[in-house]
């Protein structure tokens, strides 16, 4: 075949399967808000499950003009919350993505200092006790780590027994606590280098 008739992207009727697309989304897309837009996008199960986070895992298709990257927040019709997980693959006609879904929305607890406030007192203005003060519920998805884990992951510590995935910027620091199913873990460790999205691992404490 002469090379003049092999078809370049150049020749493909780009407009064409961008219409296409946007009407199929339009026709059978799921309703979302994507970081507080109202729009649609297609919702599939992934080709391949090998970890517990990929089992509430979707790969995900977006109209190519939405502005969703790594972290964004996605509201689902039913209620669901999700996030956005791997870099969008920005293609010509569209954006496809995969996303996380939350499966729990744990308490949150931070210590904080008590400070004599009795002006006569020897302690005034000293801190005199720590207290748990509640900061509210966080969503995110939780998963428990088993020894499967910790032996293909070398960034999971020795204690962790659950790891927690939210969006990044929810303020969590070391030494919180949540509380999942009448327990407490505490915080161990921080992990926000990966863009959007922050991983917390967490550790059984008793109180």
């Amino acid at each position: 075949m002469p090379m003049s008739n092999i078809a370049s992207s150049f020749d493909l009727p780009v407009d064409e399967i961008t219409s296409y697309i946007n009407d199929l989304m339009e026709q059978i897309g799921e309703s979302a808000i994507v970081d507080g837009v109202q729009t649609k996008m297609m919702i599939a199960d992934l080709d391949r499950i090998v970890t517990n986070l990929q089992q509430n895992m979707k790969q995900t298709v977006f109209f190519h003009d939405i502005s969703v990257q790594r972290g964004s927040r996605i509201e689902l019709s039913d209620g669901r919350i999700a996030m956005v997980y791997t870099v969008p693959n920005d293609d010509i006609v569209n954006k496809s993505a995969q996303i996380i879904l939350f499966n729990s929305s744990p308490l949150l607890n931070r210590y904080e200092e008590v400070f004599d406030n009795s002006p006569n007192s020897k302690t005034y203005g000293d801190v005199i006790s720590q207290q748990l003060v509640n900061k509210g519920n966080c969503a995110g998805f939780i998963e428990r780590i088993t020894s499967k884990e910790k032996q293909f992951d070398v960034g999971l510590l020795h204690d962790a027994i659950l790891r927690f995935f939210t969006f990044r910027g929810v303020d969590i620091a070391l030494d919180d606590i949540f509380i999942f199913n009448n327990k407490h873990y505490r915080v161990i460790d921080t992990d926000d280098i990966t863009d959007g999205v922050l991983v917390v691992q967490l550790a059984f404490v008793r109180i």
